[in-house]
């Protein structure tokens, strides 16, 4: 063999040698070997030491027996009492280090717990460590006394899981919407929460589907919940078991958020919620044509000035006002068109048609109603935006409306772009139904009810003593009863209000059986038991 050989298989097996040994250094599960599913936990030794009293570092360190990591510490990890500043969390290795801001200063004889909630899993399996706390006090014992509950939803009775709970001490009417509690927690999957370390004390306790952050109700969207009374814990009593706190959204005042006119002779306002009863005045000119009408959650003001309006909202107790600039473009460059779905009614009911601008005059003689054989006479008329005719039609029978381009005018001298047909199809009353209700009550209150399709009200009544209702001509179907406790009065249903310490009020809901064509459904509403099971 000589040298340059030599040298080849050398290196060949120098370089054996090396991959062997990297392949020897991979961290990794042995193949065939069992899942690892338990969660890292801690070891003492090394450790911050758990439950100390006067307590006075500034840095907490957790030692784990295997690789850990940390994620989404802002929405897991929580302090209560809550901190003036977030804390820092970090994680190296088998290390989760919990350091206070420099500026925080800790309340003197008092009991802290950090709950990590689940931030810390190990690095390889990601099983997760779940809801280790971390207990210390800066005085010289720890606060032991606890309350327990559930957090449900106020209308349907549910469970709600992330609902913040909290303590205040203070008992002013404020302290929840501008103070950050004295103690807090978080309900777990099933509602339930338990608030652990707690001093003896006088507390209001709420609930929180917290929007920001904050730990304090200070937004719309934010949902809420309250006892009406308050906890007094003492010393050496159990645990306080029992509460349940019934979530809610309080009713939001209507506020407008954007008032906007791209066309002249249209002007669009967004109110979030949806505004109720709106009436409107146009200041500089109020005698001219306008009108308001929703489209979903957008109020519309239909007019037929040119200029710049100087427009009043009133609604409720609310009035907004506001200018609203003339557009380029006027609403009357849109072509005048009419909704042309197929009709199904009775023959003696008006038939509506729908356009989309308001309408300024009709020409009759330009309306066709027919069937497959003979025109029929009918009367007509409008209004806003609708034209209504009226026949004298038999019952189960088909027919057409023609309606020429000319026969409908806009406000603005516009005509229809084409001309209309529209199918009408008359109900067959044998084919119709009837629901009789009879409705038991035993208290004092009024109640709203509503009979209702899956999408449509049908009629509502207010009801105040034992009654019987009849509701005939009822195409076949399934029909609810929805039933609204009024305590105020109002006709409709009122949710909560957190600084008159008020619950929302009650609703109910009863699906019927199915209503068959031609029969007549006898049902029977105790409104004792429906809302008291009783």
């Amino acid at each position: 063999m000589n040298l340059v050989d030599r040298k080849i298989i050398i290196y060949l097996a120098l370089l054996l040698m090396v991959l062997m040994a990297w392949s020897c250094a991979q961290i990794g599960t042995p193949g065939g070997g069992l899942d690892d599913e338990t969660a890292p936990y801690i070891i003492r030794e090394g450790s911050t030491t758990n439950s100390q009293t006067n307590f006075t570092d500034r840095r907490i360190e957790l030692i784990f027996n295997e690789w850990i990591t940390t994620s989404n510490t802002t929405k897991e990890v929580f302090i209560s009492p809550p901190l003036d500043y977030p804390l820092q969390i970090t994680d190296r290795g088998k290390k989760v280090i919990v350091e206070f801001n420099e500026k925080e200063v800790l309340k003197e004889n008092t009991t802290y717990q950090i709950s990590f909630g689940k931030a810390i899993k190990d690095l390889t399996a990601g099983n997760v460590l779940e809801n280790y706390t971390f207990l210390f006090s800066t005085g010289d014992k720890l606060d032991y006394l606890s309350i327990e509950g559930t957090v449900v939803d106020f209308v349907t009775q549910q469970p709600v899981k992330d609902v913040i709970v909290l303590l205040h001490a203070s008992v002013s009417d404020t302290s929840f919407t501008q103070a950050k509690p004295t103690y807090l927690t978080r309900t777990e999957d099933d509602g339930s929460f338990k608030l652990k370390n707690l001093r003896a004390d006088t507390f209001q306790i709420f609930g929180l589907v917290d929007g920001n952050v904050s730990y304090t109700y200070d937004l719309q969207s934010e949902q809420v919940a309250f006892l009406d009374s308050t906890l007094i814990l003492i010393d050496s009593m159990p645990p306080m078991q029992g509460i349940t706190l019934e979530l809610f959204d309080e009713e939001d005042e209507a506020l407008l958020i954007e008032s906007r006119q791209k066309q002249q002779g249209l002007v669009k306002l967004l109110y979030k919620p949806k505004v109720r009863n709106p009436q409107h005045r146009i200041l500089n000119a109020p005698e001219a044509e306008s009108f308001l009408e929703f489209s979903k959650d957008t109020l519309l003001l239909w007019h037929k000035l040119p200029d710049t309006l100087n427009l009043v909202i009133t609604h409720d107790d609310a009035i907004d006002t506001m200018k609203i600039r003339a557009a380029k473009n006027s609403i009357a460059e849109l072509s005048m068109l009419a909704t042309a779905k197929p009709l199904n009614q009775f023959a003696t009911d008006s038939i509506m048609i729908e356009w989309n601008k308001p309408i300024a005059s009709i020409d009759t003689s330009k309306i066709v109603l027919s069937d497959t054989v003979q025109d029929y006479p009918f009367t007509a008329g409008y209004y806003d935006k609708t034209l209504w005719l009226l026949a004298d039609l038999a019952a189960n029978a088909s027919y057409n409306i023609t309606i020429d381009s000319a026969a409908v005018v806009d406000w603005y001298e516009v005509e229809s772009k084409d001309s209309v047909a529209v199918s009408l199809r008359t109900l067959d009353l044998e084919e119709l139904g009837q629901i009789n209700l009879s409705i038991t009550k035993e208290d004092s209150i009024s109640y709203v009810l509503e009979l209702r399709t899956t999408e449509n009200l049908i009629e509502k009544w207010t009801i105040f003593e034992p009654t019987e209702i009849v509701v005939p001509n009822l195409l076949p179907g399934t029909y609810k009863i929805n039933l609204l406790q009024d305590l105020n009065g109002d006709g409709r249903w009122s949710s909560g209000n957190l600084s008159e310490k008020k619950k929302p009020e009650i609703r109910k809901e009863k699906t019927l059986e199915s209503l068959k064509s031609g029969w007549e459904l006898e049902t029977t509403i105790d409104i004792t038991e429906l809302f008291y099971g009783t």
